[in-house]
């Protein structure tokens, strides 16, 4: 005989908002979703609250629900995603809900010289580091979480340093702007920041290959520099040695400055 089909829960409404003049509840399937933090303090979070603002501020959304599916603590009390659903037209069309809160963040394209030497034998200075969504090593321009305290470009150094050792005062850090990574599903914003040094090869080479990174968010990053022409060079199979859109979109933007 065959199993009775499982049951699907009903939702269990948490709190409502306002969206145009709308009543908007927001709903869950179950408490263990919210990983102990209250709803309020899931809607406060101010990347989920910005979200919430945006959609009051525009008449032609018609919001019916929002679904919160879950959400993924930094550390022990820290939202750092939100993964949510809403049930929504726009102009009378219904559009795709799901989406993947992160806050926004900085990235640093750091071009090196070798004291000396050519001008046109430039590097690029990488990040190494192990993603599980990519299933491995991956090479990205050093990048992190803004935080709330922070400024962009004190953000950047910041995490030039963490993972890479390296020093960059925030004063010498050129703005390129600010880019969306994956708007269909994320509105993300990168702000993108330029850096330019001149070393010596000694220097470059004594920080090439050397471990970094934050010890309790368990990260472990290695420092490359890799030559300018490697990282344009398409090669057989028709990738990049760098495939990381933060890099290409700075790459593309310093040119502007």
């Amino acid at each position: 005989m065959a199993s009775p089909a499982p049951t699907i829960p009903e939702p269990i409404v948490v709190a409502h908002l306002s969206i145009n003049g709308k009543d908007v509840p927001v709903v869950i399937s179950h408490p263990a979703v919210l990983e102990g933090k209250s709803i309020e303090e899931v809607l406060a979070w101010p990347t989920l609250a910005l979200q919430i603002s945006k959609l009051q501020q525009d008449p032609k959304w018609d919001i019916e629900k929002l679904q919160i599916k879950g959400i993924k603590l930094f550390g022990p009390v820290n939202i750092g995603f939100v993964f949510l659903d809403w049930t929504a037209k726009y102009e009378g069309l219904v559009k795709p809900g799901a989406c993947f809160l992160r806050p926004d963040a900085v990235a640093v394209l750091l071009e090196v010289t070798i004291e000396g030497e050519e001008q046109d034998e430039r590097y690029i200075v990488l990040k190494e580091e192990v993603r599980m969504a990519a299933c491995g090593p991956v090479l990205e321009v050093p990048a992190g979480i803004i935080n709330a305290e922070g400024t962009f470009a004190g953000q950047a150094a910041k995490e030039l340093k963490e993972e890479t050792g390296i020093e960059i005062p925030a004063g010498q850090m050129v703005d390129l702007g600010k880019v969306h990574m994956s708007i269909g599903g994320c509105p993300e914003m990168v702000v993108l920041k330029l850096a330019r040094i001149t070393v010596t090869r000694k220097w470059m080479t004594a920080h090439h290959d050397k471990e970094h990174g934050v010890a309790e968010e368990n990260e472990r990053t290695k420092c490359k520099f890799i030559p300018v022409k490697d990282m344009l060079t398409r090669r057989a199979d028709g990738t990049f040695l760098c495939e990381d859109a933060k890099f290409w979109a700075a790459w593309s933007r310093r040119l502007t400055v």
